[in-house]
């Protein structure tokens, strides 16, 4: 069949044509083929005239138009033979990609993309959500503590918690770097202080609450961990109150 013919066929039929019911604008060219926005590449398209172009773009360059095309048949109905075209297209399109296929972007892209999306440049600065909106967005998570959440009483076999560690000290994310650490002490010095707000300590205590009361236990080794650690810092605590201690001494 000649896709191209097919192509050309409807992109002349409707390059003239006005006052149509439902149209969407189609590039003549598509823009991931080097087409722009000018109104020379543009045509107004019935819906359903709009996906057949792209169906017959993705059968004659593959590639991305594939996967777009794939994207507007999933709020439309479509034949079982395009559905299975689109279906084994896109999975070779995923197949090819980098992310699909276990690659992460490097270190010099990912600390690009932090420099450009924070601060002032970042869409939602000094933006906050409102409560209703925090509410909604509540409501629609999924609750997947305690019993809900699928690993609740799994543990990582250590072979899959030492690719994970591995997988994180080869991307750089297994510790805070210093800019992090002082972008948090920022952050905390902005939000007015080191301590949580008493809402966030109630949320906290009531979380706690619900995962103790679904059968949540701290292991043998934690709980020795966290004495452990207690104690480390009444030493502290104990070596400071005797330093301050034998300063003031002297200082009288």
């Amino acid at each position: 069949m000649n896709y191209i013919r097919i192509y050309d066929e409807i992109i002349e039929k409707f390059r003239n044509l006005q006052g149509l019911p439902r149209t969407e604008t189609h590039h003549i060219v598509p823009r991931c083929l080097g087409g722009n926005d000018d109104p020379d590449n543009l045509v107004d398209s019935p819906l359903r005239y709009h996906f057949v172009a792209h169906l017959c773009l993705a059968r004659i360059y593959g590639g991305k138009l594939v996967a777009a095309v794939y994207l507007m048949s999933q709020s439309g109905k479509h034949t079982s033979r395009a559905y299975e075209w689109l279906r084994r297209r896109n999975l070779e399109v995923l197949a090819n990609n980098r992310h699909a296929a276990g690659m992460t972007h490097s270190r010099d892209y990912r600390e690009m993309m932090v420099r450009i999306n924070s601060g002032r440049n970042n869409p939602f600065y000094g933006r906050r959500h409102t409560h209703e909106t925090r509410e909604k967005i509540r409501l629609k998570v999924r609750d997947v503590s305690g019993n809900n959440n699928p690993h609740f009483g799994r543990r990582h076999p250590p072979e899959t918690l030492a690719r994970i560690v591995e997988t994180r000290r080869r991307n750089g994310s297994y510790k805070r770097t210093p800019q992090m650490n002082v972008k948090a002490i920022e952050t905390r010095i902005r939000n007015g202080g080191f301590t949580r707000s008493e809402e966030s300590k109630r949320k906290g205590r009531e979380t706690w609450r619900r995962k103790v009361a679904n059968g949540y236990r701290f292991s043998d080794a934690h709980r020795a961990a966290m004495a452990e650690a207690a104690r480390r810092r009444w030493r502290l605590e104990r070596e400071k109150k005797i330093t301050a201690g034998i300063a003031g001494g002297q200082s009288q």
